[in-house]
């Protein structure tokens, strides 16, 4: 379950534009 939450949250993030760091 933890694994899908953090792929909730990266998606999240991946959606809003803040993938500058990668």
């Amino acid at each position: 379950l933890f694994v899908l939450t953090v792929f909730v949250a990266y998606a999240y993030v991946w959606r809003r534009g803040g993938l500058e760091w990668d």
